[in-house]
């Protein structure tokens, strides 16, 4: 019953929902599979992982997969299919996916717990997440982002801190909105991401969403700055 379920009726919806976005504008659709650490091991290997490989076949290059509550050694076997590219969550090594990395983009996973921390315990932290990145040899691909999504309690203080020693050492980042509180902040960071030549974006999620579109489209709200979605 639960795999009739997923592939006569979940997995159709997604991919229209895909296709939807697609020819709206959007280059990639990016899958976040939040809650997957509920799905049994034996599920994950026998049914799930088949419709990760349909869906990317799918659509080639399309689609990204971000995947939150599984070992290395589930998530790695899914990076052979089409797919555009991966997120993780803070659990996995990155060292090891690099390793396994043939192609497209790999974001993910400062812990995001950690962006509560008073600013000295933060730093500290963040210190330690910069130099263990800077091991790895080779990381291409790599957008820097956190394991998840950003704690409503984080001090704007951190984000800032964070996103100005990343694009310091590094160079993509995927920040959840807003950019900053202010927009002396908002223009000092984008001032260094063009000093830098490296790309600093905002995760409007909804961007390309069907129903956003066609909210704008037929004008159910006058003001289209005003719609926004948690």
């Amino acid at each position: 019953v639960y795999k009739r379920q997923l592939t006569t009726t979940l997995v159709p919806l997604l991919k229209k929902n895909i296709k939807l976005q697609l020819d709206a504008g959007a280059e990639i659709v990016m899958i976040f599979d939040s809650w997957l650490y509920d799905l049994e091991n034996r599920d994950f290997k026998e049914i799930y992982i088949t419709l990760l490989e349909d869906i990317s076949s799918t659509f080639p290059n399309k689609v990204g997969y971000y995947s939150k509550g599984k070992q290395e050694s589930e998530i790695i076997p899914c990076m052979k299919y089409p797919f555009a590219g991966f997120g993780f969550d803070k659990s996995i090594n990155l060292a090891n996916i690099f390793k396994n990395s043939k192609h497209g983009f790999v974001q993910g996973n400062f812990d995001e717990n950690f962006m509560l921390l008073d600013s000295d315990q933060f730093r500290e932290k963040l210190t330690i997440y910069i130099d263990y990145m800077k091991s790895i040899d080779n990381k291409d691909g790599w957008v820097c982002g956190l394991g998840h999504g950003i704690n409503k309690e984080t001090s704007e203080k951190n984000v800032h801190l964070f996103l100005e020693n990343i694009r310091k050492e590094f160079k993509n980042v995927l920040i959840e909105k807003p950019l900053t509180l202010d927009l002396e902040q908002a223009e000092k960071l984008c001032k260094l991401s063009k000093d830098k030549l490296v790309t600093l974006m905002v995760g409007h999620l909804l961007l390309f969403h069907p129903a956003i579109i066609k909210i704008k489209e037929r004008r159910l709200i006058e003001d289209s700055s005003l719609l926004y979605s948690e």
